[in-house]
C-alpha cells in the first residue's frame, strides 16, 4: 500500500530540517533565485519539477506525471499524488492503485518508496481510502499543497509563484495554452479563499515570498466594544489567505493620557497615534476600527502600496456624498513620529485643533492621501462581490445597537461563523446585551440565524424597549426604546405578530 503523505511527514528526517516553500508557476517565479531556494524544502506543482531538484512534488493530475515523468525521477525527492488523481482536471475513475500499474515511472516510485498518497475532498467518499486527514482541494494545487503542510503541522508555510492573476513566470510560457487555468476558473485568485480557510482551520500562516508579512492590522475601540472588535477580528482572519498579526489597540500595553475633555476620555481615534510606536517605527500597518467586517482578503489591501507613502485612506464612495473616511488607514510607521503624550498635552492646551487628530489625522504630517479603492472602506454600504470591508460608521443604524441597518447581513453572518467556530463564545454576546452594548433582540437573531434585523417580528422587538444604546448616552439622550418604531400600526403588528407560528427562513 503507497505510503500517505502525513505518515511520510512524521517520521522522514527531511520534513523537519528547513522550512517549506510551495513553489508554484506563478510571475514571482522568475525571482526565487535571489530568495535563496536552497534554504528551504522545494514543495513544487505540477511542472515546476522540472527546473530543479526538490524535496517534495505534487501532481493532481495523470497527465503532469506522464509529461513530466524523467524529471520527477530525476529531481523529485518523492511525488505526491491524490488517492483517486485527476484526469482532465476532474478526479478519475480510478485510484492511485488501479493506475500504478498503468505507469512505469509510477510503479518504479512505488518500489523506491518515492510515491506518497492522501485523500483529496475532490475524490467521492467512497473512494477515499480513510486513513489519513481529508485534504480541503477545490480548484487548484496550491491549495492541495498547502492543505497537506498545515495539517501534517507545519505552522509557517513560504510561497513563490502562488500569485492570482492569470499568468505564469516566462519560464513556463510553453504551458500557457497547454494548462493555464484549464480547469476553467477566471482567475488564479479563486485559489486564495480556500487558502485562507485552511489557515484559519489549522492556524498555520503564509508567507509569500517577496510580500512583508505578516500583515500587521491595528483595530481602534471604544469601551462596550467588545462584540464588535470580535466580529473585526475574526472577519479578518478567516479571509485572510496571508500570515497575519491583528492587534486590538485597547490592549495593546501602552498607556494613553487621558484627555482633559471628558468628552474625549476612551476615544478609538486617539489610539491610532500608538501604531508607529508598536511598529518599532519600521515598515508598513493597517489601522481599522471595531465594527468593521473584513469580506475580502486583506492580502489585496496590503500588496497595493509601495513604501514612498506616509499616510493614505480609502476614497469616498462615488456618489455617497460623503468625504473620504479615516477609519481605515495604511500607515508608513517608518516616517511617522507620533508621541501620544505630546499630541494629548497639545489638545489640553488648546495648541492642536481637535479637527486635526480626530478628522484629519495630520499630526507632523500631511492629510491621509486617498488613493485606496473605496471598496476597503464601504462606509454603510455594502455590494455584493465588491465590497471589501464594510464599515458601520452610523452609530444610530450599528447592527449590533439598532434592528433597522438596511446593509446588516455582512455583520450578521460574520458574527454566526464566529460563534459557530468557537472564535467569539456565546457568553461574549450575552455579556454584551447584558451590560447594554448591544440590545437583546440581537440574541434572538442569533438564536434563529436571522441575518437581517429586519426579519424580527415585532413582538421580538419588544425586547429592545428599554434598550439604551451606548451612543444615546454620548449624545445625552438616554431614553429606553428611542430607537424602536412606534404609532398604532406598529403596536397592531406587534400584537399580531405574537399569533404567527415561529418558522425561520435563513
Amino acid at each position: 500500500m503507497v505510503q500517505t503523505f502525513f505518515h511520510w511527514f512524521e517520521h522522514s528526517h527531511v520534513a523537519r530540517t528547513k522550512p517549506w516553500l510551495i513553489v508554484g508557476k506563478g510571475p514571482s517565479y522568475a525571482d526565487i533565485e535571489r530568495h535563496g531556494p536552497e534554504n528551504y524544502n522545494l514543495f513544487t506543482l505540477n511542472h515546476v519539477v522540472r527546473d530543479r531538484p526538490v524535496a517534495v512534488a505534487h501532481a493532481i493530475d495523470l497527465d503532469v506525471v506522464k509529461d513530466c515523468a524523467a524529471a520527477i525521477d530525476a529531481n523529485a525527492g518523492v511525488l505526491v499524488m491524490p488517492w483517486v488523481p485527476h484526469q482532465n482536471f476532474t478526479a478519475g475513475s480510478q485510484t492511485l492503485g488501479q493506475v500504478i500499474p498503468e505507469l512505469p515511472i509510477l510503479a518504479k516510485l512505488e518500489r523506491e518508496g518515492r510515491l506518497l498518497t492522501y485523500d483529496s475532498a475532490t475524490a467521492p467518499e467512497a473512494m477515499r481510502r480513510g486513513d489519513a486527514p481529508l485534504v480541503p482541494v477545490t480548484y487548484f494545487s496550491a491549495e492541495a499543497a498547502l492543505g497537506l503542510l498545515a495539517l501534517a503541522g507545519e505552522k509557517d508555510i513560504h510561497t513563490i509563484g502562488i500569485d492570482g492573476g492569470r499568468a505564469y513566470a516566462a519560464d513556463f510560457k510553453d504551458l500557457d495554452t497547454l494548462t493555464r487555468l484549464s480547469n476553467g476558473q477566471p482567475s488564479f485568485d479563486v485559489q486564495f479563499a480556500k487558502c485562507a480557510l485552511i489557515l484559519y482551520r489549522t492556524g498555520a500562516r503564509l508567507h509569500p515570498l517577496g510580500i512583508p508579512t505578516p500583515v500587521r492590522v491595528f483595530v481602534g475601540s471604544e469601551p462596550g466594544q467588545d462584540l464588535a472588535l470580535a466580529v473585526t477580528i475574526d472577519s479578518l482572519r478567516r479571509t485572510a489567505s496571508i500570515a497575519l498579526e491583528v492587534v486590538p489597540l485597547a490592549d495593546a500595553g501602552i498607556a494613553i493620557p487621558q484627555p482633559g475633555d471628558p468628552a474625549l476620555k476612551g476615544s478609538a481615534f486617539l489610539q491610532r497615534y500608538l501604531i508607529p510606536e508598536l511598529c518599532g517605527h519600521a515598515g508598513r500597518a493597517i489601522y481599522l476600527e471595531a465594527g468593521m467586517v473584513a469580506i475580502q482578503d486583506v492580502r489585496k489591501l496590503w500588496s497595493m502600496p509601495d513604501d514612498d507613502f506616509e499616510l493614505r485612506a480609502a476614497a469616498a464612495r462615488p456618489g455617497s456624498g460623503r468625504l473620504p473616511q479615516n477609519s481605515l488607514l495604511m500607515l508608513n510607521a517608518e516616517r511617522l513620529r507620533w508621541d501620544i503624550a505630546d499630541l494629548v498635552a497639545r489638545l489640553d492646551a488648546g495648541s492642536l485643533p481637535l479637527s486635526a487628530v480626530r478628522d484629519e489625522v495630520r499630526v507632523g504630517n500631511a492629510p491621509p492621501e486617498p488613493v485606496i479603492p473605496h471598496v476597503w472602506n464601504d462606509v454603510d454600504h455594502f455590494e455584493p462581490t465588491v465590497s471589501a470591508i464594510v464599515t458601520y460608521a452610523d452609530r444610530p443604524l450599528q447592527p449590533w445597537v439598532s434592528h433597522a441597518n438596511p446593509f446588516d447581513e455582512p455583520w450578521f453572518r460574520a458574527l454566526f461563523a464566529a460563534v459557530d467556530s468557537g472564535a467569539i463564545p456565546p457568553d461574549l454576546v450575552a455579556q454584551s446585551i447584558a451590560r447594554g452594548h448591544a440590545r437583546p433582540s440581537l440574541g434572538i437573531q442569533l438564536a434563529h440565524r436571522l441575518a437581517s434585523g429586519r426579519r424580527l417580528r415585532a413582538a421580538e422587538l419588544h425586547a429592545d424597549s428599554r434598550f439604551i444604546a451606548p451612543w444615546q448616552y454620548a449624545a445625552g439622550t438616554p431614553q429606553p426604546g428611542a430607537h424602536l418604531p412606534s404609532g398604532l400600526l406598529w403596536q397592531l403588528r406587534r400584537q399580531y405578530s405574537k399569533l404567527r407560528p415561529r418558522s425561520r427562513r435563513r
